[in-house]
């Protein structure tokens, strides 16, 4: 025993391991000490040689960022080199950067500090790595895969496919894989039996501490399709998910706030909590501020701020927010008065079949053809 610690304690000295764990362990180690040229050299060492695990290690650490400079070719060189020899986890990352966009690594020339933006997503590469570690039972691969043969390109779509992946990581009990198939179960149900298969399904996520299924339970609470509606039940479950930064659930309880619909009317906490939805990128919270301020502020609202929300949540194509920004345009409230800009925001709310935004253009084109009176002589 004494013989074998001292060459552990020399191979630390020399940083050479022959046991992968070992090396891992003190480069983990090295880099909780702060020492991380001594640390990242160990990895290096064991990556040459064709340690998968600490392949897949070294190339995180460059994905991040952390201990080194961040550096996507890096990156990819060892955690695609762990995939291929067979690692699991590293074959589910590679296609998470496939899906992402992330997995080509740019030229030195083009990018010598290999911070390239994401390009666009490679749903067929990612489908295949996730496929890899999905057939030997990687359940996150699993969903994932689901996920792509139901939402992917036309080409790849395969429900069938999907709905099996999805049961063979829902019963592994994996959380994304519980999600995926409540949904789907959800969406197939025939009759209340087969939503109540469904719903199981999606408790059990939810149980998990998956947001979207606590917000789905939430919207079904709401909606009360088989049972009455709850709408205390609703606020309470989307108050969950709003927690976990869910961005629809912080809208849906911003509103449930602001109506005092399943708990007391606060529009102080609504405006927060729409606020934090919008600043997430939920477009309908963007019009929904803009709505508020509007309200609030009466009669002289923030008119600056109104219009800015109003105008992103314009940008994200909601049709709402077109007309009202519209109506500032038209009135110079907040903005220069322009009733060219006017009608353009009008007819392109109405090209979406905007009821009030085509009402509003048969006015103004009524109005206008209307006879103007004569002046007399």
């Amino acid at each position: 025993m004494k013989r074998d610690g001292f060459l552990t304690r020399a191979a630390r000295r020399a940083g050479v391991f022959l046991d992968e764990k070992a090396g891992i362990e003190h480069a983990r180690e090295l880099l909780a000490a702060r020492r991380s040229p001594q640390a990242i050299a160990v990895l290096a060492r064991l990556a040459g040689k064709g340690r998968t695990e600490a392949q897949y290690f070294l190339g995180n650490l460059y994905l991040a960022g952390e201990h080194v400079p961040p550096h996507l070719g890096e990156a990819l060189r060892w955690i695609e080199a762990a995939a291929q020899a067979g690692h699991l986890d590293a074959q589910f990352q590679m296609a998470l950067l496939n899906q992402a966009g992330r997995a080509k690594a740019p030229t030195a020339e083009a990018d010598p500090f290999g911070k390239a933006a994401a390009a666009a997503p490679d749903h067929e590469s990612a489908l295949s790595w996730a496929l890899r570690a999905a057939g030997a039972g990687h359940t996150d691969a699993q969903a994932l895969a689901a996920q792509i043969l139901l939402s992917g390109p036309d080409s790849l779509r395969d429900p069938p496919r999907a709905l099996d992946l999805y049961r063979q990581s829902a019963e592994a009990g994996n959380v994304h894989g519980l999600q995926g198939y409540g949904v789907l179960l959800l969406n197939r149900a025939k009759d209340r039996a087969d939503r109540e298969d469904a719903v199981r399904v999606v408790r059990l996520a939810a149980e998990k501490g998956s947001a979207q299924s606590l917000y789905i339970l939430g919207m079904i609470a709401e909606q009360g399709r088989d049972e009455p509606a709850d709408p205390v039940a609703a606020a309470a479950l989307f108050a969950q998910a709003a927690e976990l930064n869910f961005a629809p659930a912080q809208r849906k309880l911003g509103i449930a706030l602001y109506n005092g619909i399943g708990v007391a009317a606060d529009p102080h906490r609504a405006e927060t909590w729409l606020r934090k939805a919008a600043l997430a990128g939920d477009v309908d919270a963007m019009a929904i501020v803009g709505d508020i301020i509007l309200q609030m502020g009466a009669p002289k609202p923030n008119y600056a701020e109104v219009t800015a929300w109003y105008r992103r949540a314009a940008e994200a194509g909601h049709p709402g927010a077109m007309v009202t920004l519209g109506q500032l345009h038209w009135r110079g409230l907040g903005v220069p008065r322009d009733q060219r800009t006017a009608v353009e925001l009008f007819r392109r709310a109405a090209a979406t079949g905007h009821a009030p935004a085509v009402q509003l253009l048969a006015a103004l084109d009524a109005e206008r053809a209307r006879p103007k009176p004569s002046s007399g002589t």
